[in-house]
C-alpha cells in the first residue's frame, strides 16, 4: 500500500504521521535498516512529506509500516527505484562489448571471403 505523510527522525527512529517505520524483517532490527534507508539512500530528512510503499503490522503491541520503498511526496516510487536500479546497473552495459565483438568477426569473415 501506498502511504503518503510527514517523516520524523528522532533517536534513530523514522515515523510516517507518528506510526514507527521498519524495514526487513520484524525481529530483525528493522527501526534502523528503515532510518539508514530513508536517509542514505533516498536522501530524506525529518520534516518532509514522503510517500512510503509497505505493509500495516503490529510489533511488540505497537502500530508499524514496513517499507519496501519511499520518496519525496509527488516523486513516483518507480522513479526512485529505476533510477537506483540505474546508477546500481554502472557496469550493466557488458553485453554490448560482447556484441561488438561478434560484429568484427562478422566484418572478419565477410573480407576474408572477398579476398579469395
Amino acid at each position: 500500500m501506498i502511504i503518503e505523510g510527514q517523516l520524523s527522525i528522532s533517536n534513530g527512529f523514522s515515523r510516517l504521521d507518528g506510526t514507527r517505520l521498519m524495514r526487513g524483517a520484524l525481529n530483525n532490527g528493522g527501526f534502523g535498516r528503515a532510518t539508514s534507508f530513508l536517509q542514505q539512500e533516498r536522501h530524506l530528512q525529518s520534516g518532509e512529506t514522503i510517500r512510503v510503499d509497505g505493509v500495516a503490522a503490529e510489533f511488540q503491541a505497537d502500530d508499524v509500516i514496513v517499507i519496501s520503498d519511499a520518496g519525496r511526496a509527488g516523486q513516483s516510487l518507480a522513479t526512485a527505484t529505476s533510477v537506483e536500479f540505474a546508477v546500481s546497473r554502472v557496469g550493466g552495459a557488458k553485453k554490448r562489448p560482447a556484441a561488438k565483438k561478434a560484429a568484427k568477426k562478422k566484418r572478419t569473415k565477410k573480407t576474408a571471403s572477398k579476398k579469395k
